[in-house]
């Protein structure tokens, strides 16, 4: 018995009777698949049989020959089947290497089975010609995987390459040892004990590039519990014969102590292998190894995502979000209702909607529940009736009543949202009595995941919008009370002067004007408070050189004084009166703000030949270039502390850009600063501005 060659041939076997295996289960129809498949059988039963020829030795290498020969042509065929696929491929080759091939092997068969006509071709030639054509098929091999690496389009080689460079290893390796054999007149025994080996190395090329090449199939249905039972039974062989490997060492080497040990260890392993054998978990997870790896899948995974995808853009009006989520997961595995669980600010899981299925608003789960710590961890679906048969697939977690009692429910399927638990779906038992596998439990959860990623991103828009009507609420409320501050602080004036000058006749009417536009602005900030905006019907055609004496006159109680210069002209606006009156307050009043009561601030206007052109101008602190770019125009920023709102001047270039004006900023710290703003001119009569103003000073008389 040679039991190098026994060994190195018996993995060759196996491996190539498991690539074969897996080839009948993984691919499906195809003619190139099929004559993979016969060359991968034939390798194995080619390893097979050298196996024997070293365990027997009555049996003798040249017996294994022939079965050699047809091996080679297997492979040669095989080749040829992908030559023929290829873009590229010579039509030549394929025409005539069939037929060659057949004849070849044919007479190689002939004449290694036939001992007169060997004996016969032996005495009219001086080599072997077993040798030679042995030689020649490997030869041959090497030139169809040259073809084949030479026709195949480059971008299509990842898909083949590991083919081509095992079967280019495996027949090299061929050539080497008959090219030995010729020289020397006989077979070297190490290479040739060797070559089981090395062609068992390149199983996993084959079953690589059988993986990229999905035509590469044949359609063979082997059944599941075949495969387990099988599975199991190569298994437990394995283990049985490790431990007798391991308790023969223990019995030749342990000494006096050897039969001791001997009888430990087999106590051992025997208890070992039936807690193996008996642990329905460590069952559970086989059958779900056996289950991803050796079989198609049952679901189509497009058709899938498409349901989901379609599911979740309804834009049906009559049926919720919630409940759509609770169809998509109950669809796939045909329940008829489930129960939607959501956790709420306080981190407590409460069922916020139920599809064909009740539950108690008094239902509510904490993150310390057993169920909810479960979901968060194992991130698993439970099955309430794996649960029922055996709690110790779940780690003899204690689950809750209103699941446990409750006959109608089926699976808890967790939504995890960047490893959170976001919620879950409690789904009822389907109608017709039905098993779910892996495959199952891991679209739940693909699913799962899909759903917690878009319910979430509909709270986040939800908070969103209320944020954002929150914002505009406060913006809103900001303006108001600026302009409310303006008008406390013109009535101040009123009440603080009140006592010197209330005799003045001029005092009270400069008082009662005050009072009316202090009405008219409150009755103004309580129409935007109604409203939610500020009204766009107050346009009225007027002269902006009264505009600009009223802002005169209303900051007047402020230092400095004013300096005001008018137009020798009329210059008509068609704006509204009060918001342009109240826009040119706050920037006087912020130049006042910003000067020495020693200094000046002067308000001008005039006019281009398209445009009014306002100026207020003061030799105040002034500010720099960057904080005129970065600063000044935005909103509740301010330099005054709590004593300013920092909207003035983002309101004045708002309604400035409303009406097509620009307004810009000149200005230099200790030099003072340059408001200018231009507005489009009202292109109508040149007196309707002053009957306009006239019609108002009547109407306020």
């Amino acid at each position: 018995m040679d039991s190098v060659g026994f060994v190195s041939y018996s993995i060759a076997a196996t491996a190539y009777l498991a690539l074969t295996f897996l080839l009948c289960t993984r691919l499906k129809e195809g003619t190139v698949g099929g004559w993979l498949v016969l060359a991968t059988a034939g390798m194995s039963i080619w390893a097979g049989i050298a196996a024997y020829a070293s365990w027997d030795e009555t049996v003798f290498l040249a017996d294994v020959l022939p079965v050699e020969a047809v091996r080679a042509l297997l492979w040669c065929w095989f080749l040829l089947k992908l030559l023929g696929y290829t873009a590229l491929a010579g039509s030549k080759i394929i025409a005539v290497g069939r037929p060659a091939l057949l004849v070849a092997v044919a007479l190689l068969v002939w004449l290694e089975v036939d001992s007169d006509f060997l004996s016969l071709v032996q005495q009219q030639s001086a080599s072997d010609l077993r040798i030679i054509s042995h030689l020649l098929l490997a030869i041959i091999s090497l030139f169809l995987i040259e073809q084949l690496y030479r026709n195949t389009q480059v971008d299509k080689r990842w898909a083949v390459k590991h083919l081509y460079l095992g079967l280019t290893v495996a027949f090299a390796f061929d050539f080497i040892l008959y090219a030995e054999a010729l020289l020397y007149s006989h077979i070297n025994l190490v290479m040739w004990n060797a070559r089981g080996l090395v062609d068992a190395l390149i199983v996993p090329l084959i079953a690589l590039s059988a993986t990229r090449n999905p035509k590469w199939a044949v359609d063979v249905f082997v059944s599941r519990r075949v495969i387990y039972r099988t599975s199991v039974l190569v298994i437990t062989g394995g283990y049985l014969l490790v431990m007798a490997i391991a308790g023969y060492y223990i019995r030749d080497f342990g000494g006096e102590w050897s039969e001791v040990f001997l009888a430990v260890f087999i106590t051992s392993a025997l208890v070992g292998f039936f807690v193996l054998l008996f642990s329905a978990q460590i069952r559970a997870k086989f059958k779900v190894l056996i289950n991803k790896h050796f079989f198609h899948f049952k679901y189509d995974y497009r058709d899938e995502w498409m349901r989901l995808n379609n599911a979740l853009v309804s834009i049906d009006a009559t049926e919720p979000l919630q409940q759509r989520c609770i169809k998509v997961m109950a669809d796939t595995v045909d329940s008829p209702a489930g129960v939607l669980w959501c956790k709420d600010k306080k981190s407590v899981f409460q069922p916020v909607y139920g599809w064909n299925m009740r539950f108690s608003d008094h239902w509510q789960e904490t993150r310390e529940s057993e169920l909810v710590r479960f979901l968060m961890v194992k991130k698993w679906v439970i099955n309430k009736t794996e649960y029922d048969a055996n709690q110790s697939l779940y780690d003899g977690v204690a689950f809750p009543d209103w699941f446990t009692q409750n006959e109608d429910n089926w699976l808890i399927v967790p939504l995890i949202n960047h490893d959170d638990l976001f919620g879950f779906i409690v789904l009822a038992k389907p109608r017709a009595k039905r098993t779910i596998n892996w495959e199952e439990h891991d679209l739940l959860k693909m699913i799962g995941y899909q759903l917690t990623n878009y319910l979430a991103l509909i709270d986040a828009s939800e908070e969103l919008a209320n944020a954002r009507q929150f914002e505009a609420y406060n913006r809103l409320s900001a303006f108001v009370v600026h302009d409310l501050k303006n008008v406390v602080a013109q009535l101040s004036l009123i009440v603080t002067n009140a006592s010197k000058h209330k005799h003045n006749p001029e005092f009270i009417d400069d008082a009662l004007e005050t009072l009316t536009n202090a009405v008219a602005k409150m009755n103004r900030m309580l129409e935007q408070l109604r409203k939610g905006k500020i009204p766009t019907k107050n346009k009225s055609i007027v002269d902006l050189n009264t505009i600009i004496a009223e802002v005169a006159r209303q900051q007047s109680g402020y230092t400095p004084q004013v300096m005001l210069v008018n137009s020798d002209q009329t210059i008509s606006l068609n704006i509204d009166r009060a918001k342009l009156v109240s826009v040119l307050g706050h920037l006087v009043q912020n130049a006042q703000d910003a000067t020495e009561d020693s200094g000046w601030v002067k308000l001008t206007a005039g006019q281009d030949t398209d445009n009014a052109i306002i100026s207020i101008t003061d030799n105040g602190v002034g500010m720099d270039a960057e904080f005129i770019k970065t600063r000044l125009f935005k909103p509740f920023d301010t330099t005054k502390g709590n004593a300013g709102m920092g909207i003035g001047v983002f309101d004045a270039k708002e309604f400035i850009e409303s009406q097509d004006g620009i307004i810009s900023v000149n200005s230099e710290p200790g030099k003072g600063t340059e408001f200018m703003i231009r507005l489009p001119l009202h292109q109508g009569l040149p007196n309707e501005a002053t009957k306009s103003t006239e019609g108002e000073q009547a109407c306020q008389i």
